[in-house]
């Protein structure tokens, strides 16, 4: 008997070739030189800051669009690789968070720029976590006021965790004068007395004031000029925290007249007549604060 003809192929559905072709392209990138170097250089983030991690994404996806285009894979198949990472990065993280529970600080080796390195294990105490109240002030007598620092060279378990600390004593009539804090955003807690304290925007210079009382707390942005001074008849006690292992400070009178500027150009970009900007130099003079 003559055998009957076998059936022709169905063709492929256009989604059915589209997946196959997706599949085989998404092979091909996940193979691809350029991903494989592209995605290791991903994977330290975790103890960087975050303006570095940025920067080596842009620089990434830069080099898979030219691996996309030598290779012709497909642009959603470019997405679903970098979905994941893409979405790492709006996670908060902070030095070394992702990999272990905490990086003291080893004060012995040098600086980065994302922390001091790990102390090993088996040499990290309690201490290293507490920072004791009984810790001695420096003063700053112009305004009346003096402070200790929780930074992490006073307190290493703070290391990698994004966060610092800092005790405030105002005399009576002591002054935090205008200041910014460029890389942190500050909480202060009054532990005791009464405060005025306030900062001012950067667009339009809103003045946003309060009167503050034992164990009310106050919020400064991150960048913003401030200032809070002792409005009781009582020493006064605050307690600030820093959303960042090194927040700096940037006093503005320091700033103006604390520096090597010749005092003509700080009559220019002040206004202030050079009598004033010499007696205000000769006052303030150069010197470091904070951290």
């Amino acid at each position: 008997m003559p055998l009957s003809p076998s059936p022709a192929p169905m063709p492929a559905s256009p989604s059915s070739s589209s997946s196959h072709a997706d599949a085989g392209a998404l092979h091909r990138h996940l193979r691809s030189p350029t991903l494989l170097v592209s995605l290791p250089c991903l994977c330290p983030l975790a103890s960087a800051q975050l303006r570095s991690p940025l920067r080596l994404l842009r620089l990434s996806v830069a080099r898979v669009n030219t691996s996309q285009q030598a290779t012709n894979t497909s642009p959603t198949m470019t997405k679903l690789v970098f979905l994941p990472i893409l979405l790492s990065f709006l996670l908060p993280f902070s030095s070394l968070a992702l990999t272990q529970d905490f990086c003291v600080a080893n004060l012995l080796l040098s600086k980065t720029p994302a922390g001091f390195p790990c102390k090993p294990a088996a040499l990290v105490t309690a201490d290293d976590f507490y920072f004791s109240g009984a810790t001695p002030p420096v003063k700053i007598d112009p305004f009346n006021i003096s402070f200790v620092p929780a930074y992490v060279p006073y307190f290493p378990g703070i290391n990698g965790l994004s966060l610092s600390g800092v005790r405030v004593f105002l005399g009576t009539n002591g002054v935090v004068p205008l200041h910014s804090v460029p890389r942190a955003n500050e909480i202060i807690f009054v532990v005791k007395g009464t405060l005025m304290a306030g900062f001012i925007t950067s667009n339009s210079n809103v003045v946003y004031t309060k009167k503050l009382s034992q164990g009310d707390i106050f919020l400064f942005p991150q960048g913003l000029v401030r200032f809070f001074y002792n409005v009781g008849n009582t020493t006064a006690e605050v307690f600030g925290v820093f959303s960042n292992q090194n927040p700096g400070i940037q006093i503005t009178d320091y700033a103006l007249f604390g520096n090597i500027l010749p005092a003509e150009v700080v009559e220019k970009v002040t206004y202030i007549d050079d009598a004033k900007v010499q007696r205000l130099k000769l006052f303030f003079g150069p010197r470091t604060l904070g951290a």
